[in-house]
């Protein structure tokens, strides 16, 4: 008899492109996706010291001073350097986290390091062989992504993601399975989409359950009020979007604080659907809606206040004709400036796409500048802390040390 797992990643193989969010059409490109448009480099071993730079460590501002890059971290002893860089008065940052994005091909990893997105979160994944490509690109964004999300039959997801409905959810008991599956095929964390349809309250409450015990955090689709209370209440460790139909109550405000859950509220997204009735057509099965992206931005700031978590991310897919034009990197960005207009201050913003997320996701080997820490950092040309649009004003990026080659110039 063939086991359940066993279908699942017969027909997970099966599939080549990654819908997520209920929302992403698919990607269907003509050349390889998989296919670098450079050599790959080998890590670093020279010593790189850049000279006269304000530096934002990833939690202070802190005075001018030099910063050492020894091969592929940051290192503390400034002598004898290969090469010398003049900052120029400039700001150097940690590298960019987008917490949420759909990575479906290398050209969106690259448009992620063009940006100094140095790190980012791919939320979900049907095809573990490209997964693991993604996952193994010296020089280019470092990728952490989920696998197969927990979606059920009859819902919004069910309708636009193509899986098979022998890998919907219908029982409880099938939430361990999925989740053993998942990380036994490389997932680094568990996706679970609470919605109308959605799985029940007992099948989210196994999937973090299940999660946690083989030692990963699960992540919580959940983009209505109703779904958003069933994520708060399955202890998820992360929410990913934020609802616009109410004001999110104090008493959930609360019970996310005191259960120590984060929010990804991806209001660049959230903004794009309420201005494209065509994106809530493919999204719900209809373009009318209750929701406004005031409410969205208000119940960011109801988050921010409470003293829940809030972290950066975009639901970024790129470019699909006639539907979507979310970029990669340029989006995390516009993520920044929604933050600070939704009540953030220029470092918070800033924090909440650096240490914030490496924090939350026990990443201790960046997300800051200091010794040891990986050498992912960007030099900006402008201050960000006067206008958070400034992030865009990049003059170099290095990856884990390697400097990317082509970054994004403000036009």
């Amino acid at each position: 008899m063939v086991s359940f797992s066993s279908v699942l990643l017969a027909q997970a193989s099966l599939l080549q492109c990654v819908l997520a969010c209920g929302f992403h059409g698919g990607l269907y490109p003509t050349e390889n996706p998989l296919l670098r448009r450079s050599a790959v480099p080998e890590l670093p071993t020279k010593k790189i010291l850049i000279r006269n730079v304000r530096v934002f460590d990833g939690h202070v501002i802190l005075s001018p001073r030099d910063i050492v890059i020894d091969g592929s971290v940051i290192g503390s002893n400034p002598t004898h350097p290969d090469e010398v860089i003049d900052g120029k008065d400039g700001f150097l940052i940690p590298g960019l986290i987008d917490s949420h994005t759909h990575v479906q091909q290398i050209s969106h990893m690259e448009d992620l390091s063009r940006y100094g997105v140095t790190t980012a979160f791919n939320m979900n994944c049907l095809n573990f062989t490209s997964c693991e490509i993604f996952k193994s690109q010296v020089g280019l964004t470092s990728i952490f992504t989920a696998g197969v999300p927990i979606i059920a039959p009859n819902s919004d997801h069910a309708r636009t993601t193509p899986i098979p409905k022998s890998m919907l959810i219908t029982d409880v008991s099938q939430a361990d399975l999925y989740v053993g599956w998942a990380v036994t095929n490389g997932s680094d964390f568990m996706k679970i989409v609470s919605e109308g349809n959605g799985p029940t309250q007992e099948m989210q409450d196994a999937a973090v359950q299940a999660s946690h015990s083989r030692g990963i955090q699960s992540s919580t689709h959940a983009s209505w009020e109703i779904p958003y209370q069933q994520a708060i209440q399955s202890k998820t460790d992360n929410i990913q979007h934020i609802f616009g139909e109410s004001l999110i109550a104090k008493k959930w405000l609360l019970r996310m604080k005191a259960q120590g859950q984060s929010s990804v509220p991806t209001l660049t997204v959230m903004r794009y659907a309420s201005e494209n009735p065509a994106v809530r057509e493919f999204l719900r099965g209809t373009a009318e809606t209750n929701q406004t992206y005031p409410i969205h931005r208000e119940n960011v700031k109801r988050l921010h206040e409470a003293g829940v978590p809030v972290v950066a991310g975009t639901d970024s897919v790129g470019y699909v004709e006639g539907l979507f034009d979310m970029p990669h990197g340029l989006k995390l960005h516009e993520e920044l400036d929604n933050l600070v207009e939704a009540g953030m201050t220029e470092i918070e913003a800033l924090r909440a796409a650096t240490s914030l997320p490496a924090k939350l996701r026990n990443l201790s080997d960046r997300g800051v500048i200091a010794p040891g820490r990986r050498a992912d950092l960007i030099l900006l040309n402008s201050d960000p802390f006067v206008n958070i649009s400034n992030t865009k004003d990049i003059s170099k990026v290095w990856i884990q040390g390697i400097e990317y080659p082509d970054v994004a110039k403000l036009s």
